[in-house]
């Protein structure tokens, strides 16, 4: 599962299916561990290609890291960006 993991999102990303790849991913990595472990980089590169033009996606990062510290500056940033 990994290896397909990997190939989707080394050669299949793009703009249009990153929020779809993203939840997937979400899933996969609550189900394994080992996914979690080696595909903890994706998720923060997938928001971070995303979040300007959709800000609220930078929650999602919850699901990928429990650091109270991280919360706090997701709801920081989507509160500034309201507000610009």
């Amino acid at each position: 599962m990994l290896q397909a993991i990997e190939n989707v999102y080394e050669k299949e990303l793009d703009q249009h299916n990153m929020p779809v790849f993203l939840s997937a991913l979400k899933y996969e990595h609550k189900k394994d561990g080992i996914i979690a472990e080696r595909a903890k980089e994706m998720p923060y590169e997938i928001v971070a290609n995303l979040a300007a033009k959709n800000p609220d996606i930078v929650s999602e990062l919850k699901n990928f890291n429990k650091d109270t510290v991280l919360l706090k500056d997701v709801l920081r940033y989507k509160a500034q960006r309201r507000n610009d």
